[in-house]
């Protein structure tokens, strides 16, 4: 490579620090910011139809499976039980009339003392007020059941993140009235580059952390990916589960909505060739490098990957062994004249610039 004849110097050289290319053994990771949801965010609406007579429960106030939200006026409700359970009754006797009757008739028949169309009516009229019977029962306990639910309630332990009602609101069945929201069990939404589409998988294992709290990582996993990219932003959307911790046994780390920064291990002790983040800059054309042949520089399009440490990974494009220029990389252009005037070495480098432009 370094036994190439030089190409003549048509301009000033510039002066450049070099880096010589070999694999690294790395964890293979990237870092994504996100954001946290809830897995539960009930809308609590109205079964029964009345006015809003109590409001229990105000803005973030916490609540437990059962606990009561609102009273909806009973009245109504409660009329229509009484008529439902005098139904009841009613039917109840004539049944029991109609039941000795039938009876009577039977024993008649036998004796031949009626005829048999006359027994058959009063079975008949037997059968029709024991169905009437039936349905008033059907009817009170549909009216005990309405009733019921004319106290709204909580179906999840969680807090009130949204009350959609006042009182003296007329609430109908299906109408909202609360959302509720459980920051217990969260999902963390992490939008990813498309370009590790193909290494994503499900079962990875990522770490989270809060950027706002001094807590360890939480380790955690994909539990799943959306099947598309976005066109939008050009990222997949990785989703993991996750029970939320609490700092000093009383706060959770997340809310739903929280800022999550996760850090996903694509792979493990991987062999990779890396270049400092200051040689890849950035042309029309896509991302390159300038590899040194003695005192000119020739341009190679990359491929990149994660960035760690200040250095970034060439998945495609150059092999282990060359030499790039570093500093002075975004002065270049195809056979640019180069002055070497550093060689950097893997335990001299301290660098977190970005890739230059």
């Amino acid at each position: 490579m370094l036994g190439l004849a030089a190409l003549p110097a048509l301009s000033k050289p510039v002066s450049i620090s070099i880096y010589t290319t070999h694999e690294h053994r790395i964890n293979k990771t990237i870092e994504v910011v996100g954001h946290v949801e809830s897995l539960q965010t009930p809308v609590v609406s109205s079964e029964v139809s009345g006015e809003i007579l109590k409001l229990l429960v105000k803005l973030g106030d916490k609540v437990e499976v059962g606990s009561e939200l609102a009273v909806i006026d009973a009245e109504n409700y409660q009329l229509a039980i009484l008529e439902s359970a005098a139904d009841i009754e009613r039917y109840a006797a004539m049944t029991s009339m109609q039941e000795q009757q039938t009876r009577r008739y039977a024993t008649l028949l036998r004796k031949r003392q009626v005829n048999r169309a006359t027994y058959d009516q009063a079975r008949s009229e037997l059968k029709s007020l024991q169905a009437q019977q039936s349905a008033a029962q059907a009817r009170y306990d549909q009216n005990q059941n309405l009733l019921s639910k004319t106290t709204i309630k909580s179906p999840i332990s969680g807090y009130v993140d949204q009350r959609m009602v006042s009182v003296g609101d007329y609430a109908q069945p299906g109408k909202p009235l609360f959302k509720l929201i459980d920051n217990r069990r969260l999902r963390a939404k992490l939008p990813i580059s498309e370009k590790f589409f193909s290494q994503l998988k499900i079962g990875q294992v990522l770490y989270l952390e809060n950027p706002f709290y001094d807590v360890a990582p939480l380790q955690t996993k994909i539990d799943y990916l959306r099947p598309k990219i976005d066109p939008d932003t050009g990222s997949v959307q990785a989703f993991s589960v996750f029970e939320n911790p609490s700092v000093d046994s009383q706060l959770p780390v997340w809310k739903a909505g929280s800022t999550v920064k996760a850090t996903v291990v694509l792979q493990t002790e991987n062999e990779a060739v890396m270049v400092p983040t200051q040689a890849l800059v950035q042309r029309p054309g896509g991302d390159v490098v300038y590899v040194v042949y003695r005192n000119y520089v020739k341009t190679h399009k990359v491929v990149t990957g994660i960035i760690k440490n200040g250095m970034i990974e060439i998945v495609q494009g150059l092999n282990p062994g060359r030499i790039v220029a570093v500093d002075g990389a975004r002065f270049l252009t195809e056979g640019s004249a180069v002055l070497i005037v550093e060689t950097l070495q893997d335990g001299s480098l301290s660098l977190s610039g970005s890739p230059q432009r």
